[in-house]
């Protein structure tokens, strides 16, 4: 009878370990959960100031790209049209990430050096100004070079500036990820320690669940970073092989202005040898947008940043306004109608951007005295729909179904521009298609 009473204690008392084992299991879990939710969250949002200061890097080093590329343009107006276009943009969406960027500073050192890239980059714009202006009257080439040698010095200051922000930033950040896990750990130790009390059993239980999942962790682990490792060698190597043919076809093209300019002075009008050297100098250009493009493809196929809820219709708004001076310049007339009640989307403002601009260059480039209209509405299907519609010479009918294909180009460009446009398009869950006929061309993009 006794044996059997405290048999009977026995049973309870495991039966009681049992349930405060699985409630302090249960409660360590939910708690687990709320502080990785927590690290999350606050990673996130200390690494958006990191991520509008790569983007805003990002767009200054494209600006850099670009003047070079206006020296290999030196004379060539319709190139030049285009390569200003891109500058524009550039310098808009560079001081937009600045701006969005400055807002979260609040370290008085940081805020001095951003002060002073601000001030370094207000005499920098000047200095482009005068290199554009200069190629434009098809500036000597020994002045084109002197010019580009004058932006050297902010050019170095600012990126090294940025670099070094950057660097403040992602100390920063992984400062408050380190606090966090600490806290976490604290919790982890007094959940094992509360559970090795109540019983040992539910300890080893724990222990090997926790090593089974650490050990999966560190096998994805390990398997994300050699497909990063794999991507970024990709990406490394595209990049590397599109600047590095920058130089070489820089100086190539020097020489080829220099001989043009020489010839032209000192030897009269041989028109077929004027031709060669200006289609010489075509070519150059043409290789010269291949290259940027290729990087173009292999940046967007690496998909870097973060996907943000978007305004879409001020964002439309605002890269169609930044090409009006470009298609006012060329003779034609801009209309917007943008309507307020479209709704927001997940996706890449610079990448939209691109679109548009892509979009609207080409309208113009192919549209003289014309009309260019952007029109977006949400249908009844609830699709977001942007139509862009020109008067301009349209797209021949043999080419049409072939103008998403990379590489195919019938109207003088190098037939990537409209495939990154449909990748990108494709990406944000949409889809893009063109309708043609004589002296008219509407291109329209869709949003779900």
């Amino acid at each position: 009878m006794k044996d059997k009473k405290v048999s009977t204690k026995l049973t309870i008392s495991f039966f009681v370990i049992i349930v405060l084992t699985i409630l302090v299991g249960i409660a360590g879990v939910i708690g687990m959960v709320q502080i990785n939710r927590n690290s999350r969250e606050m990673f996130v949002t200390g690494s958006q100031p990191l991520a509008d200061l790569g983007m805003a890097r990002e767009y200054f080093q494209r600006l850099r790209v670009q003047l070079r590329d206006t020296v290999l343009a030196t004379g060539n107006l319709e190139e030049l049209a285009i390569i200003e276009a891109d500058l524009i943009n550039h310098e808009r969406v560079f001081l937009m990430y600045m701006e969005s960027y400055r807002q979260t500073l609040t370290d008085p050192h940081l805020i001095a050096l951003y002060d002073d890239i601000m001030y370094a980059f207000s005499a920098y714009q000047p200095s482009m100004q005068q290199v554009i202006a200069s190629a434009r009257v098809d500036a000597p080439p020994i002045q084109m070079i002197l010019m580009m040698n004058k932006l050297v010095v902010p050019t170095d200051f600012i990126m090294e500036a940025l670099d070094y922000l950057a660097y403040a930033q992602v100390e920063q950040t992984a400062h408050t990820y380190e606090s966090n896990t600490l806290i976490a750990n604290a919790l982890l130790i007094m959940i094992v320690v509360v559970i090795a009390v109540c019983v040992g059993v539910g300890l080893f239980i724990t222990k090997n669940v926790a090593v089974l999942s650490k050990m999966e962790f560190s096998r994805l682990a390990d398997e994300n970073a050699a497909l990063d490792s794999l991507n970024r060698m990709k990406t490394f190597y595209v990049s590397n092989l599109s600047h590095e043919t920058k130089t070489p076809l820089t100086i190539i093209s020097v020489h080829v202005q220099k001989a043009l300019h020489r010839y032209t002075k000192n030897s009269g009008d041989d028109e077929q040898i004027t031709a060669s050297l200006k289609r010489a100098q075509e070519e150059i250009m043409r290789i010269s947008r291949l290259s940027e493009n290729a990087l173009k493809m292999s940046s967007l196929q690496e998909a870097h940043g973060t996907a943000t809820l978007l305004d879409l219709a001020e964002l439309l708004r605002v890269s169609t306004e930044a090409t009006r001076g470009f298609i006012e310049k060329q003779g034609n007339t801009l209309n917007i109608n943008v309507k307020d009640n479209l709704a927001s989307i997940m996706g890449k403002a610079d990448q939209i951007i691109s679109v548009m601009l892509n979009i609207l260059t080409n309208a113009s480039n192919h549209t003289k005295n014309g009309n260019i209209t952007v029109y977006a509405q949400t249908n009844e299907s609830d699709l977001i729909v942007v139509t862009v519609t020109d008067t301009g010479t349209g797209i021949p009918a043999e080419l049409l179904p072939h103008v998403f294909e990379r590489g195919v180009s019938g109207m003088g460009g190098t037939g990537f521009g409209l495939p990154i446009c449909k990748d990108i398009i494709e990406s944000h869950g949409g889809f893009i298609e063109i309708k043609s006929k004589e002296k008219s061309l509407k291109e329209i993009l869709a949003f779900a």
